[in-house]
């Protein structure tokens, strides 16, 4: 039998200015990168705190963003209330995720235009 603790964190980390990181962030960044939290409702959820590991389980397909899923941890009673609601792209996985809503549509205008440009300066660079 295994033996259960309760989380050392209760997200979400209460703030002593809204425009300020909460005080604890920086303890869990330095001491517990990757952390259990406990959430409002009594589950758990991981919090990740480093860039490069935030990077990595982004890119983890096991992993999902889908809020609409079961087992999704929600943040407040409000998101479990919104959860089958309009959801935008952000909030869906592959293959919806990567398909015409995923994308911004046909590659911006300063993109050609830059593409264009290099093209023609070539041949000017080539002259001197």
């Amino acid at each position: 039998m295994s033996e259960t603790t309760e989380p050392r964190w209760k997200w979400p980390l209460q703030r002593t200015c809204p425009l300020e990181v909460p005080p604890g962030l920086a303890e869990i960044r330095e001491q517990e990168p990757i952390t259990k939290v406990g959430l409002w409702d009594g589950s758990t959820a991981w919090l990740a705190t480093r860039y490069h590991d935030i990077r990595s389980l982004l890119g983890n397909p096991a992993l999902s963003s889908d809020t609409s899923r079961e087992g999704f941890p929600q943040s407040s009673a409000t998101a479990v209330a919104q959860r089958g609601g309009q959801k935008s792209f952000v909030r869906t996985d592959p293959p919806v995720h990567d398909g015409p809503a995923g994308r911004s549509g046909p590659r911006p205008v300063a993109a050609r235009a830059g593409q264009r440009h290099h093209a023609t300066a070539r041949p000017a660079a080539g002259r001197q």
